[in-house]
């Protein structure tokens, strides 16, 4: 079994990466993320001139050889974001998930995983390369299902009109039909997705949890 894990950001992938190598089944983690290591050209010494994201999302934890960044897309996306029309921000996401999901689709068949893991917007080429050649893709769904979103978030409804926010919904729903399995994160989530009409049998709950050795329970509740 190997595991490969798509996403152009961070969530909690990287967490379910770790875990994976620890287990000896992680095959790769693609990011548009920057990871220090990429840059063993420069100086450690002026580390201080670099964006503080460089040492924040670096990935010391996983082989060196397993990670994967690309981060110039993720640059478009950032500036993009800074706007306050959410037609604009919205058409810097589609660009910048769309060249991750293509750039990792494409090396995608020399790779060949025996499960590739996705997540939503970002995925849709690389399940296509990956049905082709006989590879389990797995959906990580982060959140709700797009269409509960929809009716209770302001901006997502807004969003939903725009030409960038259609064809990041057409992502999603498309992603969703090609994914062998979907893991949400709670049974919530979980209902979401079936009342959106998809197949309950298709669906797994992972529920999130918390890192221990950061957070534990008070001496007076521990004992209960």
């Amino acid at each position: 079994m190997s595991v490969l894990i798509a996403h152009p950001t961070r969530q909690h992938s990287h967490r379910l990466a770790a875990a994976l190598e620890s287990a000896g089944l992680l095959h790769s983690y693609w990011t548009l993320l920057p990871d220090r290591r990429a840059l063993s050209w420069f100086a450690a010494r002026l580390d201080s001139l670099l964006p503080s994201a460089v040492s924040r999302h670096s990935l010391e934890f996983l082989s060196r050889d397993k990670v994967h960044a690309f981060p110039g897309p993720l640059l478009f996306q950032k500036l993009a974001s800074r706007f306050s029309s959410v037609a604009l921000r919205q058409l810097g996401e589609w660009v910048a998930w769309v060249v991750f999901d293509r750039w990792v689709a494409a090396r995608l068949p020399r790779l060949r995983p025996r499960v590739v893991v996705g997540y939503e917007m970002c995925c849709l080429d690389i399940f296509r390369a990956a049905k082709e050649s006989g590879i389990t893709c797995v959906l990580d769904a982060a959140a709700f299902h797009y269409a509960m979103q929809d009716r209770i978030l302001h901006e997502d409804r807004n969003g939903a009109s725009t030409w960038a926010g259609k064809q990041l919904r057409l992502r999603k729903w498309n992603e969703i039909e090609l994914a062998d399995r979907i893991i949400c994160v709670s049974e919530l989530a979980r209902q979401s997705y079936i009342d959106a009409g998809i197949e309950p049998a298709r669906i797994v709950v992972n529920p999130v949890g918390c890192d221990v050795a950061k957070f534990a329970a008070l001496h007076g509740l521990a004992a209960r």
